[in-house]
C-alpha cells in the first residue's frame, strides 16, 4: 500500500528559511536604492580624478612657459635689450602656441611693468583643450646707474665710487669702497662688505634705517657685446676737433671719420683723441685695444651725446673741456633710490651731496631736472680703470645714463663726477650676457588662453 506524503510545510513551522528570504528581499531593496548612488559616486570621483589630472597638467605647462621665457631671455642679450626697451617680442607676446612638450599647448608673453621690471606671463593647455592655468612672474631688473665689474681678486680690491650717484642703483662684483658721498643714497647691491658703514655684513638689507644694502653673493655682472659697439662704431661718423688743444697727436680712425679708434691704427702706447662737439644718439665711439697688451687714452671731448663710448684694454681715460646743459628726466622709480629716509627726497641738501640737487619739486610736477656740467649724455664702459673720469672740480662734471666698469679709481676729488641714471639710455645697452634678474612674486592669476 502506497504511503501518503506528508503535506507541505509552512514557514512558520521553519522560522530560519523565512528570515533568510526576508534579509535577501531587503538587501536586494538596498543595492536597488544604493547602486545608483554608488554609480554616480564613482563616476564623479573618476571625473574629479580626470580634473585634477588635467589641471595639474596644465599648470605644469605654465610653469614651463614661464621658465623657458625666463631662459631665453637670460640666453639672448638682443631678446633682452629688446624686451627691456618695450619692443613686442615675436613668438613671445601671446602671439604663439608651443607644443614641444607633448602633453598640450602653452604660451609666453614678456613685458615691462609701470616700475621697469620684467614680466613673464606663462599660460599652459592640457591637451583636451578643456582646463588652463596662467602664471606670472615679475622679476627685478639688476641694472643701475653703475655697474662695477671688476673681478674679485684674493677677495680684495675695493671700488671708489663716482662723487654722487643718483636716480639708480649701484651693483657691484666686490665690496664698495667707502665713499662718504654715497652715504644714505642710492640703494647697492654687491658681493662683498661696505667698510666704515657695514664691516660685519650682517642682517642686510638696510638694518640701519639710513642706508639701503644688499649683499648678493650669486651675483653675476654682465658682459657687453663689444663685438655689437665695435661694429656700429665703424659705421658711426665722428667729427674732427676745430683745432689741437693738447700737445699730442689725435688718435687715427679706421675707417677714417668712423667712431672707431683701434690701437692698431695708432703708433705708440698712449692714444690721444680730440673731439667736437657730438650730438648723435645713434653715434658710438669706440677705443679698442686690438693688439693686446693694453693702451692708455688721454681723450679730451666736447660735449658729448652718444649711443655709447667703450674703452677696450685701456687703464687711463680722462675727460675735460666743453660741457653742456641737459634737461633730464627723473626716471619714476627714482623715489625707490631714498626709500631708506623718506625725508632725504625733499631735503633741499640730501646728505652726500654737498649742496645738491632737490627733486621734490621737479619729480611732483613734472620729472624734469636741468642738469649744468655735463660732458656725456650716454652709456660709458671700461673693461680697465675709469681714472680722473670727467675730472674737473668737486662736484663737477655729470654723466647723464650709466656706467659699466671695472672700477673707478683716483681719489674722490680726482673722480669729481656724478651719474645720473637714465633707464631709456640703459635699455638700449646691447648685453652678450645680459644682467641678472631677482624674482620678486610668481603667481597664478585668472586670464583666458
Amino acid at each position: 500500500m502506497a504511503r501518503r506524503s506528508s503535506p507541505p510545510r509552512s514557514p512558520a513551522t521553519h522560522p530560519e528559511k523565512g528570515m533568510a528570504l526576508g534579509i535577501v528581499v531587503v538587501l536586494l531593496l538596498v543595492l536597488l536604492i544604493l547602486y545608483p548612488l554608488i554609480l554616480r559616486r564613482g563616476t564623479e570621483n573618476a571625473k574629479s580624478t580626470v580634473k585634477e589630472v588635467q589641471s595639474a597638467k596644465a599648470q605644469a605647462l605654465a610653469e614651463a612657459a614661464v621658465n623657458r621665457g625666463l631662459w631665453e631671455l637670460q640666453s639672448s642679450g638682443v631678446m633682452f635689450s629688446s624686451a627691456v626697451a618695450g619692443i613686442p617680442l615675436t613668438k613671445f607676446n601671446d602671439d604663439f602656441e608651443f607644443h614641444d612638450l607633448g602633453e598640450g599647448s602653452y604660451k609666453i608673453k614678456i613685458s615691462t611693468d609701470p616700475g621697469g621690471n620684467i614680466v613673464i606671463l606663462g599660460k599652459g593647455l592640457e591637451k583636451s583643450g578643456q582646463t588652463s592655468k596662467a602664471l606670472q612672474s615679475t622679476h627685478q631688473i639688476m641694472m643701475g646707474a653703475v655697474w662695477s665689474i671688476r673681478p674679485v681678486i684674493n677677495g680684495i680690491g675695493y671700488p671708489l665710487m663716482p662723487w654722487g650717484v643718483h636716480w639708480g642703483p649701484i651693483f657691484s662684483n666686490v665690496a664698495i669702497g667707502n665713499n662718504t658721498f654715497l652715504e644714505s643714497f642710492p640703494r647697492k647691491y654687491c658681493r662683498g662688505r661696505i667698510p666704515d658703514r657695514d664691516p660685519s655684513m650682517e642682517n642686510p638689507p638696510n638694518t640701519d634705517n639710513v642706508e639701503w644694502w644688499d649683499y648678493l653673493t650669486s651675483l653675476e655682472p654682465p658682459t657687453v657685446d663689444l663685438d655689437y659697439y665695435r661694429d656700429k662704431a665703424k659705421n658711426s661718423t665722428v667729427l674732427a676737433p676745430p683745432s689741437l688743444q693738447w700737445n699730442v697727436v689725435p688718435a687715427i680712425a679706421n675707417p677714417p671719420g668712423s667712431g672707431y679708434f683701434p690701437k692698431s691704427a695708432n703708433a705708440g702706447t698712449s692714444v690721444a683723441l680730440q673731439l667736437a662737439s657730438i650730438l648723435s644718439p645713434t653715434s658710438v665711439i669706440f677705443f679698442d685695444d686690438d693688439t693686446g697688451g693694453g693702451l692708455n687714452s688721454f681723450a679730451n671731448f666736447g660735449f658729448i651725446e652718444a649711443e655709447a663710448l667703450l674703452f677696450n684694454g685701456f687703464s687711463d681715460i680722462y675727460f675735460s673741456n666743453n660741457i653742456g646743459t641737459v634737461v633730464a628726466t627723473i626716471p619714476v622709480t627714482a623715489p625707490l633710490e631714498y626709500r631708506a629716509d623718506p625725508t632725504v627726497w625733499t631735503n633741499a641738501n640730501p646728505p652726500g651731496t654737498g649742496g645738491g640737487p632737490s627733486f621734490d619739486s621737479a619729480f611732483t610736477l613734472n620729472r624734469q631736472y636741468t642738469l649744468n656740467n655735463v660732458g656725456l649724455v650716454g652709456f660709458l664702459y671700461s673693461d680697465g680703470n675709469v681714472w680722473d673720469v670727467l675730472s674737473g672740480p668737486v662736484g663737477g662734471k655729470k654723466i647723464v645714463g650709466g656706467v659699466i666698469t671695472s672700477r673707478f679709481g683716483g681719489t674722490i676729488a680726482q673722480t669729481g663726477v656724478s651719474v645720473f641714471y637714465s633707464p631709456e639710455i640703459m635699455a638700449k645697452v646691447r648685453y652678450k650676457k645680459p644682467p641678472p634678474l631677482r624674482l620678486m612674486s610668481r603667481r597664478n592669476i585668472s586670464v583666458p588662453y
